[in-house]
């Protein structure tokens, strides 16, 4: 399947506010779902309502992850580890905790752990403390051919931030005395050294690419992702894409993305974390409404295919429409 990457970039520190039902907790990445919302918003402002059903329709993306320019202009592309386990042999407990740290591989360093998949004993037959093969970096993995990276990781990566914040009676013009002061905890993306750059990135597959989605890239970079953003939170400078070739063909798919399973596909569910998806929704009123909250399955879960996914209504009200997306991309292999 030929996808789009798109990178974003901010001249800034990277900093999001992706909510987790409370003030003092985010989540520890923009799943994409909530890509999926900023992209729908930012859609319904340059078209009509009959090209936003047709995208959600017919738009297959994944979550935001990490990537690293080096200051030679290389980019290094971040996936989230598989959920199915992975065997070794090696006895050590220090070494095993630094294996069991890692949480993010290159795309070479995750093509070369899922091309050990053991589908008789359903585990990855994949030894990451092989120095020969692979190299380590906190949460990252790397082949060890690309170890000369090594040193620009250090310091790479998710951190949460909190900000104190004094909530003002609009009234009074003065602190509220009781829950006035309270922290709120952010999502940033870091790097060790001025030489490189962060950004986030995700995997896009929709034919109307160029004629459609272009245009709302150009405005989702100034309208941002997530909450806070009258704050500077989730807004970019600019976006680049370039195409590239997403295995599809195999009989077990390594989720990419949030996704929610069709009622005859429960029985493809192989390994899996559950993340529960929930929030409010505004729909041109001073008053949000909650969503119906729901479960979904996290990204490096590993089902059977086929697979599809779904997008489910969530609205809490019959009179219109709240789609969540669901449904499923990811690299598939046997």
């Amino acid at each position: 399947m030929k996808c789009r990457v798109v990178k974003l970039f901010s001249k800034n520190v990277v900093c999001l506010r992706p909510g987790a039902g409370r003030m003092d907790r985010t989540e520890s990445m923009i799943h994409a779902d909530t890509l999926f919302s900023a992209l729908c918003n930012a859609l319904l402002k340059l078209y009509d309502e009959g090209v936003l059903l047709q995208f959600a329709e017919r738009v297959v993306l994944s979550s935001l992850f990490p990537g690293l320019r080096s200051e030679d202009g290389k980019d290094l592309l971040f996936l989230p580890r598989p959920v199915a386990p992975f065997s070794t042999s090696d006895t050590d407990l220090l070494r095993r905790k630094k294996e069991k740290k890692v949480s993010w591989f290159s795309w070479k360093a995750f093509a070369k752990v899922i091309s050990r998949f053991n589908a008789k004993q359903l585990r990855f037959d994949c030894n990451l403390l092989n120095e020969e093969i692979f190299a380590l970096e906190g949460r990252f993995a790397l082949l060890s051919e690309e170890k000369e990276m090594l040193g620009a990781l250090q310091g790479f990566g998710f951190l949460s931030g909190v900000e104190p914040h004094v909530a003002i009676d609009r009234v009074s013009n003065t602190a509220f005395e009781e829950g006035g002061f309270y922290f709120q905890e952010n999502l940033v993306l870091t790097t060790g050294t001025e030489d490189t750059t962060p950004f986030l990135y995700f995997l896009v597959h929709y034919e109307r690419f160029e004629e459609v989605l272009q245009p709302a890239l150009n405005l989702l970079v100034e309208e941002g992702i997530g909450g806070e953003r009258h704050q500077g939170k989730g807004i970019f400078d600019r976006w680049e894409s370039e195409e590239i070739e997403l295995p599809d063909q195999g009989n077990y798919l390594a989720l990419f993305s949030v996704a929610l399973p069709n009622r005859e596909e429960t029985g493809n569910l192989i390994y899996y974390d559950l993340v529960l998806r929930r929030g409010f929704v505004y729909h041109g009123g001073p008053t949000a409404f909650y969503k119906k909250p729901i479960f979904k399955l996290v990204e490096g879960s590993i089902v059977r295919l086929p697979f599809a996914g779904c997008n489910i209504d969530v609205a809490p009200r019959d009179d219109y429409r709240v789609i969540s997306y669901g449904k499923a991309l990811g690299f598939a292999f046997s």
